[in-house]
């Protein structure tokens, strides 16, 4: 069986804390991407394990993170350091203040 998910992204500048889990088998992730973007303006970001996974997936270099220039406190569970993809990461954070690291396994 195929399943399929459309999403349609707006823009949440108001969203103060967002905490995403996305569980996406498929290598493409442009809409992740894209809800990221939408979520720019937030002030407190955690990426649960299954979302990190799915970005960890495409090379460091062709991810285009938005700046986070709102962001306050990150909150990340990953499998592994990437340390190319978290310079990457954190560079679009100008504003951050805590950073929680938590290191679990998939």
């Amino acid at each position: 069986m195929h399943f399929c998910l459309r999403v349609t992204l707006g823009n949440f500048p108001n969203m103060l804390e967002a905490h995403v889990d996305i569980d996406q088998e498929d290598k493409t992730v442009g809409w992740v991407l894209e809800l990221l973007q939408a979520l720019r303006k937030t002030k407190l970001l955690a990426l649960k394990l299954s979302t990190t996974v799915c970005l960890l997936r495409t090379p460091a270099a062709t991810l285009d993170f938005p700046e986070f220039s709102c962001l306050r406190n990150l909150d990340l569970e990953i499998p592994h350091v990437d340390s190319e993809l978290l310079i990457k990461l954190l560079h679009n954070c100008p504003m951050l203040k805590v950073l929680s690291i938590c290191r679990l396994k998939v």
